[in-house]
């Protein structure tokens, strides 16, 4: 069976780019890797030599450009399209968002539904995935042959084999992404070192992929997952965890296990959560990969 993991065109159809492989396409790889499943990553937002990216501000601004991506009018879909079925696959996952990052603003469903439309007349069989489809599955369960309601996770290959639909709980603890499949595109420089949220932001889905819980990606992986990427990204990585100090026990594992390495990284978190232990904890992480500490930035 030939899979074809597909990034959507979402930034290119508002004139900017994003060139990151979409990391929860990453780990759907590796399960389709450990189970001996051809298939490519393509990334249709990949922009081209000399392409700036576009202030967030004036990207909002593009409302008819957004109107024809999401109406399925936009060329650039029709492209996208042209390039997947090239590779003749069986299947194509398309992705409306990334659940590794559930932010409304990353990545469309209308849009990847478009491209799932276009793609079925060929007769390709289609599997949406994505933190809004599983919010409101009804208004896009039309357009694909079956919709993966979850975070990534191995049952995915069930999924794809079988055409089941239906809830698959479970996320990629112990699983480091895989990008050697990339066609187009180039590695993200995102690490999960844990997956969900305890908080219900409304500019989030979180909540919703998640159910307002954390889990913790354990230890080893997280070490294994940067030393592999920093191969492919360099030593500067952004460590994806909605809010790093959180646990002040697993802040103080993570800080003692890269004390000794050379990454740099950025990580995140609230203001609530930002008391004085906490910054010193996560300062104090950066500096021992030879930082300069940012102590005054997380306030």
């Amino acid at each position: 069976m030939q899979v074809v993991l597909l990034q959507p065109p979402f930034f290119r159809c508002l004139g900017s780019h994003n060139n990151q492989v979409q990391l929860d396409l990453a780990y759907v790889s590796r399960f389709l890797d450990d189970a001996h499943i051809e298939h490519v990553v393509v990334n249709a937002d990949h922009g081209f030599g000399g392409q700036r990216y576009v202030p967030w501000r004036e990207l909002f601004e593009r409302e008819e450009s957004l109107r024809l991506a999401a109406d399925g009018e936009h060329p650039i879909l029709d492209e996208a399209v042209e390039y997947v079925l090239g590779f003749e696959p069986e299947v194509v996952v398309i992705a409306g968002g990334d659940t590794t990052i559930p932010t409304k603003n990353i990545g469309s469903p209308y849009i990847a539904a478009q491209v799932s439309k276009k793609i079925r007349k060929s007769g390709v069989r289609t599997v949406g995935i994505g933190p809004v489809f599983m919010k409101e599955t009804g208004p896009f369960a039309k357009w694909f042959d079956g919709i993966f309601m979850s975070a990534v996770n191995r049952s995915i290959v069930d999924f794809l084999v079988d055409n089941d639909i239906g809830f698959m709980g479970g996320v990629p603890v112990g699983v480091v992404p895989c990008f050697d499949h990339v066609v187009h595109g180039r590695p993200s420089d995102l690490v999960m070192t844990a997956f969900g949220c305890a908080h219900d932001c409304s500019f989030c889905l979180f909540p919703v992929v998640y159910s307002q819980n954390v889990t913790f990606q354990l230890v080893e992986t997280v070490l294994e997952d940067m030393e592999k990427r920093s191969k492919l990204v360099g030593n500067e990585m952004y460590l994806g965890d909605a809010i790093f100090p959180l646990n002040m026990r697993r802040l103080k594992v993570l800080a003692d296990e890269l004390e000794y390495t050379n990454y740099r990284f950025r990580c995140e978190s609230r203001v609530v959560h930002c008391g004085q232990a906490r910054i010193v904890g996560s300062d104090e992480a950066h500096r021992r990969q030879g930082g300069e500490g940012r102590a005054g930035e997380f306030g």
